[in-house]
């Protein structure tokens, strides 16, 4: 078991990449500090409807894009990350096989609200001081009212994220997406 991770942590990791990326908002970023604390569970609320989302995003996927990784995590102990699906069904990946990590990683991976609150306000603190890239604390204190409304749900890629990347990924623990990675032998 890793040690704790602590919101400052998790922030120096993601800060930067934040800050190089253009098209990163406040929406995003939220996302990301989402994933990277409650994992994936959300999605699978209703796990026939995410595999049949699973399948049919798979089969429209385009050629991966350049520069889009393979793995992507989401903290610097790695323990969770996005899977990019374009790569990773390029390098042979199988869907059957993703449905199964998908699964076993959200019932593997612990979900922290504290954590996500903690980092969410560690957020909020840096922005106060100096912005990060696009992220602003207006935007910040805008979307944190909205978000103590509803209750710190999952959300969506901002707009502007989408139109830069077309994201299409699953959220994984690091053990899943090493055995994945093994079949394909990457």
């Amino acid at each position: 078991m890793p040690s704790p991770l602590s919101a400052s942590e998790l922030l120096d990791f993601a800060i930067p990449i934040w800050t190089a990326e253009s098209a990163m908002n406040a929406q995003d970023a939220y996302k990301w500090l989402h994933q990277a604390t409650r994992g994936a569970e959300h999605a699978l609320s209703d796990i026939d409807e995410a595999f049949t989302k699973l399948e049919a995003e798979w089969n429209s996927l385009s050629a991966p894009f350049a520069d889009e990784p393979l793995w992507q995590p989401l903290r610097p102990d790695g323990l969770i990350g996005r899977l990019h699906l374009r790569p990773f069904k390029n390098s042979g990946g199988s869907v059957i096989d993703l449905q199964r990590a998908f699964l076993n990683s959200s019932v593997m991976f612990d979900s922290n609200d504290e954590f996500l609150y903690s980092a969410w306000i560690d957020l909020g603190n840096r922005l106060s001081a100096s912005p990060c890239g696009n992220l602003s604390f207006t935007d910040w204190r805008v979307l944190g009212e909205h978000l103590q409304i509803t209750g710190f749900p999952a959300m969506s890629h901002s707009q502007t994220y989408r139109a830069a990347h077309s994201p299409a990924y699953r959220i994984l623990v690091d053990v899943e997406m090493k055995n994945l990675l093994r079949q394909t032998g990457k």
